[in-house]
Formats: structure tokens, C-alpha cells, sequence
């Protein structure tokens, strides 16, 4: 069992986001913000639009979900292996995608079907409607403790090349003994998350909403919203993908990083 330094991986995501920054937002710009911008006009504004959801802005969603895996997983990749190129990268990256996608849904189906019922129950209200809300809080708590127990999945699927099942016994074990650290890691990313993506959003989101009027779909004052909602999530999700990795390389015994700095 490797004890996690948390101030150690977070000085090599900071001296690798220093050197090879030029490599890595740009990777992120392309699979993880502008496919999250066209995906977002596409994202149904009420419960009743959601009914109404054509399959073709089902399959847009559900690409840009995958292309941010490949994005995701290229950005692990440069930071664990120096001297790689960005395209080898990005193919290793695609190859890894549906094997860390079937894993992830070994365990978030049976979740969902856990939930169902008891969401079905709680939304229609009465006397079972508490006991429902209960259910549904353990389940989330079990949910979240999976997570955190399973929080390197992603790093594994691109640098060992395990099946699915395989690849989710491998983050158990890696982190093993460091559940309370990746619970603390996990919370303040998502803390940092809400706090940049809300003021960034709220503050430039209100300005563009005064000048250019009330977004919608595919109007200027959508895609400048979204454009800045996206950018404030991606000045926290580079370094998270990166520092994940490096938690990755301590747990599993790599050498020590240089920056990567392929073309």
C-alpha cells in the first residue's frame, strides 16, 4: 500500500501544466470544451423538452461525452509518459474509451436500477415518500464511496490496457488504504468546480445576458454563455485530469516524471 502525497502530485501537475501547457489546454479546448458547447445547445431546458429530445441530440450529447473521454484520457497519458506525441496520445486515448466506458457502466447501471424504484416512489409522494428519500440518500452514499474507491479508473484504462473488470479491480487495489486523501482530493476539485464555474458564469454570464439578451439555442448569447461556462470548467478540469494521473503514478510505482514535451 502507497501512501498518497497529495503536495507532491500537486507540484508535478503544476510543473507539467509550466512546460507542456501549450500541448495540454489546447487538447482540452478541442475534445472537452467546444464538444461540451455544441452539446449544451442541444441540453433540453425543462423536464417536458427532455421528453421531447430527438435521437439526434441524444447521439450529440452522447458524442461529446466521448470525445471529453478522449480528451481526458490523452491528458493522462502525456502526463504520465514524457516524450510522447500528441497524436500517439489521442490514438491510445481512443483505443482505452470503450473499455473505461463498459466499466464504468458495470457500475452505474445497477446503481440506476437501484435508484429507480425508489425515485419513482419519492416523486409520487405519501407516506412511503420519506422512507423512498432515505433509500435514495444511501444509495448516493454507497454511490459516492464506489467513486472514490474507483476515482483511477480512468488513468489505468490508458496506461495498462486491462478489460473492464479487471480495470476496476486495479483502482480498488491502488486505492486501497488512501480513501479519506482521494475523498478530500475529489471534494475540493468539485468545491473549486462549483465556486469558478458559478462566479466566472454568473459574473460574464449576466453581462453577455444584458447585451446581447436571453440565450437560446444557437443564439449569439447562447454560445457566448456557454463559451464562457465551459472555459471556467476547463481551468479546473485540466489540472484535476493531470493531477489524477500523477496519483496514479505514485499508487502504481512509476518513475519519477519528466514533463512531457512532444510536438
Amino acid at each position: 500500500m502507497t501512501r498518497l502525497s497529495l503536495g507532491k502530485a500537486w507540484t508535478e501537475t503544476r510543473a507539467i501544466l509550466a512546460r507542456d501547457g501549450r500541448l495540454l489546454w489546447p487538447l482540452g479546448l478541442a475534445f472537452m470544451a467546444f464538444p461540451g458547447l455544441v452539446a449544451g445547445q442541444f441540453v433540453p431546458a425543462s423536464p417536458a423538452d427532455a421528453e421531447n429530445a430527438s435521437g439526434g441530440a441524444l447521439l450529440v450529447l452522447f458524442a461529446s461525452l466521448l470525445l471529453a473521454f478522449v480528451g481526458q484520457l490523452s491528458i493522462q497519458w502525456l502526463g504520465l509518459r514524457p516524450g510522447e506525441r500528441v497524436a500517439d496520445a489521442i490514438g491510445r486515448a481512443a483505443r482505452a474509451v470503450p473499455r473505461l466506458f463498459a466499466a464504468l457502466m458495470l457500475v452505474s447501471l445497477p446503481l440506476a436500477f437501484l435508484v429507480a424504484p425508489f425515485l419513482t416512489v419519492a416523486t409520487a409522494g405519501g407516506t412511503a415518500a420519506a422512507g423512498a428519500v432515505l433509500a435514495i440518500v444511501f444509495i448516493m452514499i454507497i454511490a459516492l464511496f464506489l467513486l472514490v474507491r474507483l476515482l483511477l479508473s480512468s488513468p489505468v484504462s490508458v496506461a495498462e490496457r486491462l478489460g473492464p473488470v479487471a480495470m476496476l479491480r486495479r483502482s480498488w487495489q491502488l486505492t486501497r488504504g488512501n480513501t479519506l486523501r482521494l475523498y478530500g482530493f475529489l471534494l475540493m476539485f468539485l468545491a473549486l468546480l462549483v465556486i469558478v464555474s458559478g462566479a466566472v458564469t454568473g459574473v460574464l454570464g449576466s453581462i453577455i445576458i444584458l447585451v446581447a439578451g436571453q440565450p437560446e439555442p444557437w443564439s449569439a448569447s447562447a454560445v457566448l454563455v456557454g463559451l464562457v461556462g465551459q472555459l471556467a470548467q476547463l481551468a479546473v478540469a485540466v489540472p484535476f485530469t493531470v493531477m489524477l494521473a500523477r496519483l496514479y503514478a505514485q499508487t502504481a510505482g512509476t518513475a519519477e516524471p519528466t514533463v512531457p514535451h512532444a510536438p
